[in-house]
């Protein structure tokens, strides 16, 4: 069986290692003093890549001689009329007879 006294040291070691892996991972990251240091004053491009697509998908140009080809034409339009009906009800989550 250990003594008090090596009991004691081991104790005082693990609060210690504990206290160091706290402050180490609790507390908030350091932020670089490469980011926080103003070098130049250079002008900052934002957005600069949203502009190089945007200017690829404006280059884009479609070739609209299929919309004139002899099997687009003979597409068939289904499209169903929406007959209007009458309103319902001016609140729906009313009891009956209450309207």
């Amino acid at each position: 069986m250990l003594s008090k006294s090596i009991k004691t040291i081991i104790a005082v070691l693990v609060a210690i290692l504990l206290l160091f892996i706290a402050f180490k991972y609790l507390r908030g990251d350091d932020i670089p003093a490469e980011i926080l240091e103003t070098v130049g004053g250079g002008r900052v491009e934002v957005g600069r890549d949203i502009i190089v697509e945007l200017n690829k998908i404006n280059s884009v140009t479609l070739d609209d001689q299929i919309f004139r080809g002899e099997s687009f034409l003979s597409f068939k339009d289904f499209t169903l009329e929406v007959v209007s009906e009458t309103k319902g009800r001016s609140n729906p989550f009313a009891p009956f007879g209450s309207n």
